[in-house]
C-alpha cells in the first residue's frame, strides 16, 4: 500500500455533514497507479449508435454513460447541487427552492434538457429530480417530476424528501398528484451520523431500535402505502476503525434485507479531483482505493453481496415463501453441511429453507427438523424433538434480532457465531444499557424469501422423502426412537429403516438452480417494487459516482481508463450507477465554451490534465457542456 500524508481530519460540524475523507498525495502519482490495473477496453461504438444526432460523444460524462451501458450497468441521473462543489450545508446556497444557486425554473429548464438528452438511452433508466433537499415543503417537485415525464417518459422519476432526504411523512396523508402513473419512486438517506453519535453513545440494540422505528415512521411506511422506496445514499468509513459506522452498518444492512430495499450506497469514489480545497482527497467511504485501481475493503463487498440480489417481488417465485437466517455482521446466512456437522454461516445464495412457527419454532421446510440448543458455547443442532423450551426461538432486545432460548439447564441463551463461523448457542449479550457492549455476533434477521437455493442438496434435501407412502409414520417412529423410555426397543429398526431412504438423496442429489432474470428496460414500478418491461422485479444495487464537483468532470477519470472503471463496477456486483450532475453545467451560459482541459487549468489541477491524457485522452478538449446539449 502507498505511504500517505494524512492533513488534518476533516470533522463533522452540523447533523447533515458529511465526514467522508481524509488527504493523500499529489494527483501526480496517478499516471504511475494507474499502470496497476491493466483492463481490456470495451467496444461502446453500438451503444453510442443509439443516441447519434443527439449529443456529441467522447466526453467525460457520455463516455461515462456509454461504458456503463456496454457493460449492462444501468444509470440513474441525479441532480445533486445547482452550484458545482460539495454538497451539503443549510448554507450553501443550494439547498431549497429560492435559495441563492436554486432558481426554481432554471432548475426544470435543466431537467427538462437532461431528461431530453437522454431519450432513447436505453441503460438511463431513472433521474432524480434533487438531492438533499433543506427546506420547508415540497414546492416544485410535481412540476419537476412532469417536466422529466414529458420530455422522457421512459425513466422513473425519483423524488426526495425533505431534511437532508430523510423525512418523506409529508406524504402520508397527501401523495404527490402526477399525470402519470407507473413511474413515480421515493428515495431517502440514512448514514450512520444521520443519528449523530448515537450509536457510539448508546446501547447498538436499542440505539437500532429506535432508529429503524423512526426511519420507518418518516419514509418506510410508504412501502405499506405501495411505494418503492429507493435509499440512494447509504455508506461507512471503510477503514473500519469508525465504531459509530461499525455499529450502525449491522443495523442498516439487517433492514435493508428485511425489507428487501432497493439502494446506492455511497461512493465509488476513492480520490477527488478537488475536493473542498484539497487536491486528491483520499475517500475512505470509497469502495475503489485512492489509485482506483484496487478495492478498499474486499469483505466489505463480499457483505453486501446478499441483498444485492431480490428476495422476493413480481416475477421472483421460484419457491413458496420461507425465511431465510440472515447475519447482518458478516452478510452470510446459515447453511447446514449435514445431519452430523454443526450449522454454518455461509453464503446466502445457499441458504437453506426455514419456516418460524407460531409456536416459535425454527423448522427446516419440508422437513420434521428444527433448530435446537444443548448447552451454552455449543453448536447449535437440528433435531425433531420440536416441542420442548430448546426449540423454541424468540426474538429478543429492542433491535429484535436476537434468537433467544432455553439451554438444557433452563438458563436463557442467544443464537451466536463462533472465530470459525459455526452457529453456536451462547449467553445473551448487551441486553442492558451498557454502551460499550457490541452484539453484532447475536444478531440475526429473519427474512422473507422466494428465490431458491443455487446449491446442490443432497443428504438432508427432505422433499423426495415427504412424498413418500407412510412418511407420517416414518416419523412418528423417527420421534418414538428418540423418546428414551423407548430407545433400545426401536431404536435399530428405525436406524436401518431412515437411513435406507436418505441414502437414496445421496445417490440421487437434488440440484435446485438459481434463476438469473433478463432486465427489459425501461423499467416501471408494481406496488412497492420496480420491475422491468416484463413484469419481472428488478433490484437496484447501485453504487454512486460523483460528478458534481468543481470541475464538473465525472470523477476517477485520470486516474483509470473509463472503461476499466465501469468493468470494475459490474464486477462487485453493481447493477447500477447514480451519476451525480450540478444544475449549471446544463443552465449557465458562461460554460458552454469551456473545455474539460480549461476546467482543470482555472482550478490549477496540472498534473490531473496529465493523468486524463494518459487514460481517457479523447475527452480532455472537448466542452464540458456538449455532452448535455441537444443537436
Amino acid at each position: 500500500m502507498r505511504s500517505r500524508s494524512v492533513a488534518s481530519a476533516l470533522r463533522c460540524v452540523a447533523s447533515a455533514r458529511r465526514c467522508k475523507a481524509e488527504a493523500s498525495p499529489s494527483p501526480s502519482v496517478a499516471l504511475a497507479s494507474s499502470s496497476r490495473c491493466v483492463t481490456e477496453s470495451v467496444t461502446t461504438a453500438s451503444f453510442e449508435s443509439q443516441v447519434s444526432g443527439y449529443v456529441s460523444l467522447g466526453n467525460g460524462v457520455w463516455a461515462v454513460v456509454s461504458s456503463l451501458g456496454a457493460n449492462n450497468v444501468m444509470v440513474i441521473l441525479d441532480n445533486h447541487v445547482s452550484k458545482p462543489g460539495w454538497c451539503c450545508s443549510n448554507s450553501d446556497g443550494n439547498g431549497f427552492f429560492g435559495d441563492k444557486y436554486f432558481n426554481p425554473d432554471l432548475w426544470i429548464k435543466g431537467l427538462t434538457q437532461m431528461a431530453t438528452i437522454f431519450n432513447g438511452v436505453s441503460n438511463v433508466v431513472g433521474m432524480s429530480l434533487r438531492n438533499e433537499l433543506r427546506g420547508p415543503d415540497r414546492m416544485y417537485m410535481q412540476k419537476g417530476a412532469e417536466a422529466v415525464h414529458s420530455a422522457n417518459p421512459d425513466v422513473l422519476v425519483i423524488l426526495s424528501g425533505l431534511s437532508y432526504d430523510k423525512d418523506l411523512s409529508f406524504l402520508r396523508n397527501q401523495q404527490v398528484n402526477l399525470t402519470f402513473t407507473g413511474k413515480l419512486v421515493f428515495e431517502m438517506h440514512w448514514y450512520g451520523f444521520s443519528d449523530g453519535q448515537a450509536w457510539l453513545s448508546g446501547n447498538p440494540n436499542q440505539v437500532c431500535g429506535r432508529v429503524v422505528d423512526n426511519m420507518m415512521r418518516l419514509s418506510g411506511f410508504l412501502l405499506d402505502q405501495g411505494w418503492p422506496l429507493l435509499v440512494s445514499e447509504f455508506g461507512m468509513d471503510l477503514r473500519g476503525t469508525n465504531v459509530n459506522d461499525n455499529r450502525y452498518i449491522n443495523c442498516f444492512l439487517a433492514t435493508v434485507a428485511e425489507l428487501d430495499l432497493d439502494w446506492a450506497l455511497w461512493t465509488l469514489v476513492g480520490s477527488y479531483y478537488l475536493r473542498e480545497g484539497v487536491i486528491g482527497l483520499n475517500e475512505v467511504y470509497g469502495v475503489l482505493d485512492w489509485s482506483w485501481c484496487e478495492n478498499r475493503n474486499s469483505s466489505f463487498l463480499e457483505r453486501i453481496s446478499a441483498v444485492q440480489s431480490p428476495f422476493r417481488g413480481p416475477g421472483l417465485s421460484e419457491t413458496n415463501l420461507h425465511k431465510v437466517i440472515f447475519h447482518p455482521l458478516t452478510g452470510l446466512c446459515v447453511l447446514r453441511k449435514s445431519l452430523f456437522e454443526p450449522l454454518r454461516l455461509g453464503p446466502c445464495t445457499d441458504s437453506e429453507s426455514w419456516s418460524y412457527s407460531a409456536q416459535k419454532t425454527l423448522t427446516l421446510k419440508g422437513t420434521y427438523f428444527c433448530l435446537q440448543a444443548n448447552e451454552l458455547e455449543n453448536p447449535a443442532k437440528l433435531g425433531i424433538i420440536c416441542t420442548d423450551s430448546t426449540s423454541k426461538w424468540e426474538t429478543i432486545s429492542d433491535s429484535k434480532m436476537h434468537l433467544s432460548t432455553k439451554v438444557d439447564n433452563g438458563s436463557t441463551a442467544c443464537l451466536d457465531v463462533d472465530s470459525e463461523n459455526t452457529i453456536v448457542v451462547s449467553s445473551c449479550k448487551c441486553l442492558g444499557r451498557d454502551n460499550m457492549c457490541d452484539p453484532g455476533s447475536q444478531w440475526f434477521k429473519l427474512v422473507d424469501s422466494t428465490r431458491s437455493s443455487c446449491s446442490t442438496k443432497s443428504f438432508l434435501q427432505m422433499d423426495s422423502i415427504l412424498a413418500l407412502p407412510g412418511k407420517d409414520f416414518i416419523w412418528k417412529l423417527l420421534r418414538s426412537a428418540l423418546d428414551k423410555n423407548k430407545v433400545i426397543k426401536m431404536g435399530r429398526f428405525i436406524f436401518f429403516t431412515f437411513f435406507s431412504l436418505v441414502s437414496l438423496l445421496v445417490i440421487f442429489p437434488t440440484v435446485i438452480p438459481q434463476s438469473k432474470p433478463v432486465m427489459a428496460q425501461p423499467l416501471y414500478t408494481n406496488s412497492r417494487w420496480i420491475v422491468d418491461g416484463g413484469g419481472q422485479r428488478v433490484k437496484l444495487a447501485c453504487v454512486n459516482w460523483v460528478s458534481h464537483l468543481e470541475a464538473m468532470v465525472t470523477e476517477g477519470l485520470s486516474k483509470q481508463p473509463v472503461d476499466a472503471i465501469s468493468k470494475k463496477i459490474a464486477s462487485m456486483g453493481f447493477n447500477c450507477v447514480r451519476l451525480t450532475w450540478p444544475l449549471f453545467l446544463v443552465t449557465n451560459d458562461s460554460l458552454a465554451s469551456v473545455t474539460v482541459r480549461q476546467s482543470f487549468q482555472s482550478l490549477g489541477l496540472s498534473d490531473t490534465i496529465s493523468g486524463i491524457q494518459a487514460n481517457n485522452p479523447s475527452i480532455i478538449d472537448l466542452p464540458l457542456i456538449k455532452a448535455f446539449q441537444v443537436k
